[in-house]
């Protein structure tokens, strides 16, 4: 999310014609507030609401929850889809057609780097799990969208990389062993004997962005490019901010090299290691937070301990608080439905002040219904105004929409 952030305010700007990005700052194509993330982040969380919500491997629910997002909105940071990229699209249509949920198109142009911007909650939910749990997995959450085989090949050698990283490995390490944990080599030598990679991967695997730059180094669509862009940074820079920095100021494909970086260099440098005034700005933190506890709980229940440490919250309040999301993200479709021009869209200020009023009431309602009259305490307290102020700070710019048409003349229709 963090690298997805910070990227998005030079997506699609080639190289050289902006200025370069040095703190989250949003804008961009899309007109962003600081923070706020793009469809890399959106897809990342339905893989691991998913996951918490009814286990691994169900792909159709993944793609039932990517279909929300995209129609209506779902786990995004604006209350819409504003970005989807064609294959990624092609695969969400080709499951609403026939069901089946590795729908992703398979030819050689479709290798794009969709599949692996939002791979961390797959890898967090198989950090512990054998060689082959983590090929197929990682394999088969690409295939929802993106069925090309380099591009299924790039994703399960990325998860390795992560999982690896996950677990501690040094950089030298982690880089050296393409993301293949020691006590993994043989079953790993004997399964890329078996399913040998193309040369494009293997090259890139085997360190060649350690002899190149840009303009040989691109932000592209593409997932090995995308993966040897992140390498390239990871590799020759020593912290999560430095590296972040150099991916994205690549330009072009930005939010997803950040997104695709974030999850690498997140996974080694830790939270900890993210700058702080760039957390502290991402939409939504709070959830992201309690999804990533759960999903370590299915992929490393050892670590409990220490997942309720990092979140701040237990296993139940964590539940309840994906209750409130949800009643929010419901209320809050409707204001934006009233928003869009339409039929029933607002045409004055004081419904929309009175919606404003209401979603206060729908969120304070919420609360009770989850925490009774004592109210949560104060840590989850403090999580759940995160929540409603993430929603509430989308207002003004329905607000300013809103005065736009108003302000308008009226149109007078010529006689007939």
């Amino acid at each position: 999310a963090v690298g997805d952030a910070l990227g998005t305010a030079v997506e699609f700007s080639p190289p050289g014609t902006f200025e370069p990005v040095v703190n989250m700052r949003g804008g961009g194509a899309f007109k962003l507030l600081p923070g706020q993330w793009t469809d890399d982040t959106s897809m990342a969380l339905c893989i691991a609401e998913s996951i918490v919500r009814r286990g691994p491997n169900e792909w159709a629910d993944v793609q039932e929850r990517f279909w929300r997002w995209f129609q209506d909105g779902h786990l995004s940071s604006t209350g819409e889809c504003f970005d989807i990229g064609m294959t990624t699209r092609q695969g969400l249509n080709g499951f609403q057609k026939d069901r089946n949920p590795k729908s992703g198109p398979t030819s050689e142009q479709s290798a794009g780097n969709g599949c692996i911007m939002r791979l961390a909650p797959v890898s967090i939910a198989t950090m512990d799990a054998s060689f082959d749990v983590v090929q197929q997995m990682a394999g088969d959450s690409a295939r929802t969208t993106h069925g090309a085989p380099l591009a299924v090949a790039c994703t399960q050698a990325f998860s390795h990389m992560l999982v690896c990283a996950m677990k501690g490995a040094p950089k030298e390490q982690l880089l050296a062993t393409a993301g293949v944990q020691e006590s993994h080599k043989e079953e790993a030598m004997e399964y890329w004997i078996a399913h040998p990679m193309e040369e494009v991967l293997t090259t890139v695997l085997e360190g060649s962005y350690r002899q190149a730059s840009p303009p040989d180094i691109v932000a592209s669509g593409f997932s090995v490019k995308s993966l040897e862009a992140v390498l390239w940074a990871f590799s020759s820079t020593s912290s999560f901010e430095e590296g972040c920095l150099k991916v994205v100021n690549l330009g072009d494909d930005a939010d997803t090299v950040g997104a695709i970086y974030g999850q690498l260099a997140g996974a080694h440098y830790g939270f900890s290691g993210i700058p702080h005034a760039w957390t502290e700005k991402v939409s939504f933190l709070p959830l992201l937070e309690a999804l990533a506890a759960d999903l370590l709980l299915v992929g490393s229940p050892m670590q409990s301990k220490a997942v309720e440490d990092a979140a701040g919250l237990d296993k139940e309040q964590r539940s309840r608080l994906y209750g409130v999301y949800d009643d929010l993200e419901a209320a809050y479709k409707e204001i934006h439905r009233k928003a869009t021009p339409g039929r029933r869209m607002y045409r004055a200020m004081e419904p929309f002040l009175e919606d404003q009023r209401a979603f206060r009431d729908t969120f304070d309602t919420a609360v009770l219904k989850r925490w009774g009259r004592a109210g949560p305490a104060p840590p989850a307290r403090a999580r759940l105004e995160v929540l409603y102020n993430e929603f509430a700070r989308r207002f003004p710019v329905v607000e300013e929409a809103i005065h736009r048409r108003s302000s308008r003349p009226a149109v007078s229709l010529p006689s007939k």
